[in-house]
């Protein structure tokens, strides 16, 4: 799990949470923090194996909308697996 803002813990926590209740031992979460979006996928995706990437998009106000670069869009473009984007839970 990569995370860009270290205030939104708390909402992390509580997707990551949901998410292993309803997947069970079929997924393997990763924690990255360090990192930058991209660059934490990109790195993962080549040191690791992985068959599926699943990422959460997060509702951002009109003014983030104009500052922030589209992550999901730039992985789209990147990417070698299937690539799952759900809505923010």
């Amino acid at each position: 799990m990569v995370n860009s803002h270290a205030d939104q813990e708390l909402k992390v926590e509580f997707s990551k949470d949901y998410l292993k209740k309803l997947l069970g031992n079929i997924a393997l979460f990763h924690d990255d923090p360090d990192n930058g979006i991209i660059a934490a996928v990109n790195e993962f995706q080549q040191k690791t194996k992985i068959n599926l990437l699943v990422m959460v998009q997060n509702k951002h106000t009109f003014m983030e909308r104009l500052f922030i670069e589209p992550v999901i869009k730039k992985i789209g473009f990147h990417i070698t697996v299937p690539f799952m984007v759900t809505p923010q839970l």
